[in-house]
């Protein structure tokens, strides 16, 4: 389980959990980059707002709010306040259910569940005896509160697009590629490819693959010299 900024340490249980803060922000500011993955997550809103999109669905969030992600929806946030913190929990379906076959609505208002959030994260982070049973018995209870905001079979929302093109990109990003490579490989073309980029992710593809670039450099860069760092991933320069 991984956080578009950090790895996020793996405790041997299919939960992970962290409260985020962070403060003087110039908005707007990428807080996560578009991406999917097949755990669920949860993101409640501790203070501030931020401008979410999962799946085609846009919203803002702020103080109060719960979002719900889920398996492969394609997700993409960013802060519009000065300051923004939130707690993130992510974990794998099987932990709650033997198949999932339900899909939750993507944002949620009004509903009073920060004290289910706040366990979860303080048994996972102080980790005292039974500290697993308290985390998956806090995440039961608060998944039987919003057993009203699931839809009784998983509707087709995934963006299949937006997956491809990430999975490209994952794939591609240490080569020299264009978004006319992409649309060549993903057999699309180019002038299309391009206006539905754009649409799924607010950005153009070369802007987004050197956002990518950067966030395997930032870890690369901890452990590597900087020439090597720019040949695996993809910049043509070691100055740029």
């Amino acid at each position: 389980m991984f956080d578009d900024n950090y790895e996020i340490e793996n405790k041997g249980f299919p939960l992970v959990t962290y409260f985020k803060e962070i403060n003087n922000v110039i908005p707007p500011q990428i807080f996560t980059q578009m991406h999917y993955h097949s755990d669920f997550e949860i993101l409640y809103i501790i203070e501030g707002k931020a401008k979410m999109m999962v799946n085609t669905e846009t919203f803002t969030v702020k103080k109060g709010s719960l979002v719900l992600i889920n398996p492969y929806d394609v997700h993409y946030g960013e802060i519009i306040s000065k300051e923004f913190s939130y707690y993130c929990i992510d974990f794998d379906p099987k932990l709650l259910w033997d198949k999932y076959e339900k899909q939750y609505v993507n944002h949620i208002e009004g509903i009073d569940c920060e004290s289910f959030i706040e366990n979860i994260y303080g048994a996972y982070e102080n980790e005292k005896t039974g500290w697993k049973m308290k985390a998956e018995g806090n995440l039961l209870i608060l998944f039987s509160v919003l057993e009203e905001f699931a839809l009784d079979s998983i509707e087709n929302r995934e963006n299949e697009f937006a997956k491809r093109v990430i999975n490209y990109i994952e794939e591609n990003y240490m080569k020299s590629i264009t978004s006319k490579d992409a649309a060549e490989t993903l057999s699309y073309n180019h002038s299309y490819f391009c206006r539905l980029f754009r649409k799924n992710f607010s950005l153009r593809f070369s802007e987004y693959l050197s956002l990518f670039r950067i966030k395997i450099a930032k870890e690369l860069l901890r452990n590597e010299s900087v020439s090597s760092t720019a040949m695996k991933c993809g910049f043509s320069s070691i100055s740029y």
